[in-house]
This record gives C-alpha cells, structure tokens and sequence, in this order.
C-alpha cells in the first residue's frame, strides 16, 4: 500500500509540474498576443498624439485591424486630416485678408456680430 502512495504521490507531483509548464506556456503566449494586438498599437497612437503636440507634423498611422482598435486608429487619421485640411483653409483665409487689407486705398470698416464696428 506505501509502494501505491508513493507512485500516487509521485504522479501527482508530475502531474501538477506538466500542469504549471502548460499553463506558464499559455500566459507567455496571452502576453505575447495582449501586447502585439492591444499594448502596440496603443502605444503608437500614444506616441503619434506627442508628436503631433509638440512638432506639429503627422504622418498616417496604419490601420492594421478591424477591431476597436484599428477603429480608434481610423478616426484619429480621420481627424488629424480634418485638422489640417482646416488649419490650410484658415492660413489661406488668413492670407487673403492681409492681402486685401494691404491692397485696399481706402478704410474697411468690418460689422461684428453683436453689431460693433
């Protein structure tokens, strides 16, 4: 009866062994694919947003997945090429109005909205 014991407790000491490799195996891959489908991106929208803070320039992120991610990715390219089609119209609008009023002879009188001169 000691001798069954034994092997049983041997087996159980196997088993729980194989058991821990196998589940340390699946947390490495869970890790792996958290960091290249989740962390990755995240962290290149992170730091395309601080450049664009303080350089002012953007270059498109890639899109790599049709998932919420690859969603958020899409809407922040999305917007940053709204914002700049917008800061060109405005630097264009801006220009126009320096060069009208240095071209004007006369004086320009502008009515704002709330009906000042």
């Amino acid at each position: 009866m000691s001798e069954l014991y034994r092997d049983i407790g041997t087996n159980l000491k196997l088993d729980l062994i194989y058991r821990a490799i196998v589940f340390f195996i699946i947390i490495v891959i869970m890790a792996a694919l958290l960091k290249r489908i989740i962390i990755r991106p995240i962290r290149m929208l992170s730091e395309s947003i601080t450049t664009v803070t303080r350089t002012d320039t953007f270059t498109p992120l890639p899109k790599a997945s049709n998932d919420e991610i690859g969603d958020l990715i899409g809407a922040f390219n999305d917007m940053m090429d709204e914002l700049g089609r917008k800061t060109a119209q405005s630097r264009e609008s801006e220009q126009r109005y320096r060069e009208f009023i240095e071209v004007a002879r006369s004086a320009v009188i502008t009515f704002m909205t709330d009906a000042r001169l």
